[in-house]
Order: C-alpha cells, then structure tokens, then sequence
C-alpha cells in the first residue's frame, strides 16, 4: 500500500505545519468545536480499482471496474482541545451505492411462458454492483481563518467501516439473475483527509460543508468461480466525498470563533 503510506507521510508534514501556522491564543475553544453533529448526510463518488492476487505470483492483475456513486446519512459529536485551534470530531455514518459493472449482450437463455412451453432467446444481461456500508469516523480539524459566519478548517484521520457487497445481474426486463453472487461481509481501515467550512446562518443554527478524500478497500473476497481453490480478490477505493451537517450547539446564546 505504498499510496497509502505516502498519503499519510504527506498528511503528517501538513499537519505539523499547520499546527504552527495557526496556533494562535484565544481565551477559549468555539462552541462549534463541543457541537452535536446531527443530521448529516453525504455523496460520494468512488474510483475502483479491482485486483486478483494468484496463488505462487507476486504481480496482481488489475480489474477495471465502473465507478461507484454512494448517498449516505451520518451523525456523531464533536471534542474540544485546550488548543482553540483544534477539536476531533468523530462520527457514524450509513452508506448505500451501486453501479453497473459490465453489459452482456444477446446472452442465449432459454425462457419459460404461462402455458408452460419453453422458448429458446437472447436477452442482456448488466451486472450491478451494490454497496452498504455502516462505518465510524474520527478526524482531527485544524481551524483556520474566521470571519466570524464562516469558519475555515481541515480534516485528517483514520476510521472504520463494515461492509456488504452483493453482484447481481438483471435483464432487459428488470429480472434478477438468481446465483451471480453471494453477498460478501468485509471489516477494513480507511484514511480521510478533506477541508470544511462551518457556517453561521443565525443565531441558532449553523451547517458545515465538508470535502473529503477516502482511500479504502470494501471490497475484498475469495474469488471461488476461478479454479478450483479460488483467487484473492480485493478492490481499492478512492473516494471524493462532499457532506453536510447540522451542527447543535452545547448551549443556546451567540456562536463564538
């Protein structure tokens, strides 16, 4: 995973730096950074990378695979630090998708009607790739510049999720293809990095739009229609995600930056 190793090289160097950049004295954290995070929802748009792993090989083969689009809902609390300029926020997040993988075109199959006679013709077949994810998230935010109604931040952390992954196949008319594949569990590790804004659009509320970068594998089986004893199989995700959330305050009263 050398993507990944470097990413978080990078993440820390940005890290540090930004620490220092920003940590400038307030009298006391903002009550954004003590705020409940509820509702939240997000969409997000994964590139997949699929890999076969042979058993006595070193190389993968790689598997081109339709990108993926998720909606999900989300909700979690945030932790102030004594530094003003920092707070973890930590989350838990639902998440649904599916795409369509491959078309298969006139598949010869034999159909049959009401009057139990049977009928030998050709359909297409698209398999769909189906998605749902329950995952907690943590980040550590770096607040930046205020204006007081905005406030600027950055995000990193790792997090992680439990997923179900089911390929299935559906014909012209919409029938399902029985036996495609079974539905797979999975538990993997994740990494985010991403930039925010909270925003004050009263005295009493105030939303926070987010972008995050994800890298993560969901995806990940032994492949048991390949030979006889099956082939590793994993996908690679990554995943540009914009999310929004209410923010409640600890306490009523004027929000301070």
């Amino acid at each position: 995973m050398m993507i990944m190793y470097n990413l978080i090289k990078t993440v820390t160097f940005v890290l540090i730096a930004a620490i220092g950049v920003t940590a400038q004295q307030q009298l006391r954290p903002s009550l954004l950074s003590s705020a409940t995070v509820f509702p939240g929802g997000f969409l997000s748009y994964s590139v997949r990378d699929g890999y076969r792993k042979y058993e006595g090989m070193r190389e993968l083969e790689h598997i081109e695979r339709g990108n993926l689009v998720m909606y999900g809902v989300s909700g979690g609390k945030r932790f102030a630090f004594k530094n003003p300029r920092l707070r973890i926020q930590s989350t838990l997040e639902f998440g649904w998708g599916a795409a369509i993988d491959d078309v298969y075109e006139n598949i010869p199959v034999t159909i049959r009607h009401i009057d139990n006679t049977l009928k030998d013709t050709t359909l297409n077949i698209s398999m769909h790739d189906n998605l749902f994810t329950v995952g907690v998230q943590n980040e550590l935010h770096i607040l930046l510049s205020s204006t007081g109604i905005r406030s600027y931040f950055l995000s990193l952390g790792p997090g992680v999720s439990w997923s179900s992954f089911e390929r299935t196949g559906k014909t012209d008319f919409g029938q399902k293809m029985s036996g495609v594949h079974d539905i797979i569990n999975n538990v993997c590790f994740n990494f985010n990095i991403g930039a925010g804004i909270d925003y004050k659009s009263n005295e009493n509320h105030t939303l926070s739009i987010g972008y995050n970068f994800r890298i993560w594998h969901p995806v990940n089986y032994k492949d048991l229609t390949l030979f006889p004893m099956g082939v590793d199989y994993k996908e690679l995700f990554f995943t540009h995600m914009l999310q929004v959330q209410i923010l409640i305050l600890p306490q009523s009263g004027k929000v301070r930056y």
